[in-house]
């Protein structure tokens, strides 16, 4: 059969949390921002720069594919509610899609990967997510207490737990599926400890480790562990269908 996939091009931002750069941080190839939460707001903010690119690192021996040593994003909040370093919230802002490549670490504690409008009062319509991961460097998706992979960034605690974080969660608005373009995609990551409750507009609620509600990402070669709910869940709608054969999407 026929496999499709979408790619976006143009002015990109990057975020390289293991970056020595000589100037400020501005988003460049030579000077990334080493924070998503600094990235996404610059994206959120600009009228051209519409890529968020978020980069592996090697660690301390530069070998991506040795796990332990490499510096890990991490999202959410801490025992006392405090944000992690990368921010407290990981929200693709409106038009913007977010790419992760392979080899990337990001640990995350009572948080989403949130991609779309979750209320009417924050458009976040038409942001994507495309995770990038190969057979050889994955893309890892973890609980911050993990410190078998990318290092011990929790200090003392009782380590990696299902359901310390909720899951990717791909809403109904996000990507470009009117115009028949599927942006949104999960490829070879390994997402554990997920499955948990966060709180969404103060409102507690439980999360697949990829969870969709009205929407169709493309997910494929991926392996999901250590969930405290299902690996993946979906809406009827998110089973839809389309020909494309009369032009209406």
């Amino acid at each position: 059969g026929v496999f499709d996939f979408w790619f976006q091009s143009g002015e990109t931002i990057f975020v390289d949390k293991a970056t020595q750069s000589a100037g400020p941080a501005d988003g460049s190839l030579s000077n990334p921002y080493t924070n998503i939460d600094d990235a996404l707001l610059a994206a959120g903010n600009s009228a051209t720069a519409k890529i968020v690119r978020i980069v592996g690192n090697g660690g301390v021996d530069g070998d991506i594919s040795t796990l332990a040593d490499n510096d890990a994003y991490l999202v959410g909040l801490t025992d006392s509610f405090q944000p992690l370093e990368d921010g407290a919230t990981f929200n693709i802002p409106k038009d913007v899609t977010v790419m992760v490549d392979e080899g990337v670490i990001i640990k995350l504690q009572r948080a989403n990967i949130d991609v779309g409008s979750n209320n009417l009062q924050d458009d976040r319509s038409q942001g994507a997510l495309q995770i990038l991961g190969t057979t050889e460097n994955q893309v890892y998706l973890t609980a911050f207490g993990n410190d078998a992979i990318g290092g011990d960034d929790d200090g003392l605690s009782d380590g990696a737990n299902p359901g310390d974080w909720g899951g990717i969660v791909f809403r109904d608005d996000s990507g470009l599926e009117d115009q028949g373009i599927f942006l949104n995609s999960v490829n070879n990551a390994n997402i554990s400890y997920g499955g948990g409750s966060v709180f969404v507009n103060s409102v507690q609620q439980v999360f697949s480790a990829i969870h969709a509600e009205s929407a169709r990402p493309t997910i494929w070669q991926n392996t999901i562990t250590f969930s405290a709910d299902s690996a993946i869940s979906a809406d009827p709608r998110s089973f839809e269908d389309s020909q494309f054969t009369n032009g209406s999407f």
